[in-house]
């Protein structure tokens, strides 16, 4: 991304990206898929978890390219077609894995209402993050008009 598209990524969203992918990872890994985790299924934990962490990239990425392609939109506006984006993103996963059920059998769909679980916990995890992104979105928009403001107008 930072060679095709003259996109510089913060590496803290590209931790964040790095800890979803351990959460699945590791959820394969250990077993964890089908296992009670507290309240939840490891799987629902997982969705809700990665959705979270990925949100905020997808917020920023949308961001970041909108304005490249000189398109300034609030943040709010911006945040909202980033979670769609993403949701949308996440309803092709679960179709994919229906077909992946249906023609190899690897048993990864738990029960009748798995896929719409699954989604369910995908939803949640994506306006969690995406208000997460964009408070800080906001907060570091807010900053950078302050200091913007005061090069302007420099006090004596």
């Amino acid at each position: 991304v930072r060679h095709r598209h003259n996109i510089s990524i913060p590496p803290s969203l590209l931790v964040l990206v790095f800890v979803a992918l351990q959460i699945d990872a590791l959820g394969n890994f250990f077993g964890m898929y089908g296992q009670q985790i507290g309240p939840l299924q490891y799987d629902e934990f997982a969705h809700m978890m990665i959705q979270g962490l990925v949100s905020p990239s997808i917020v920023w990425l949308v961001q970041h390219t909108l304005e490249k392609w000189g398109h300034h939109l609030p943040v709010k506006l911006t945040a909202f077609f980033a979670a769609t984006v993403v949701f949308s993103l996440s309803a092709f996963y679960e179709i994919i894995e229906l077909w992946d059920e249906l023609y190899f059998h690897p048993h990864r769909i738990w029960g009748p209402l798995d896929t719409a679980t699954d989604l369910q916990f995908d939803l949640c995890g994506i306006v969690i993050g995406t208000l997460l992104a964009y408070v800080l979105l906001r907060t570091q928009r807010v900053t950078i008009s302050a200091l913007e403001g005061s090069r302007a107008f420099p006090r004596l």
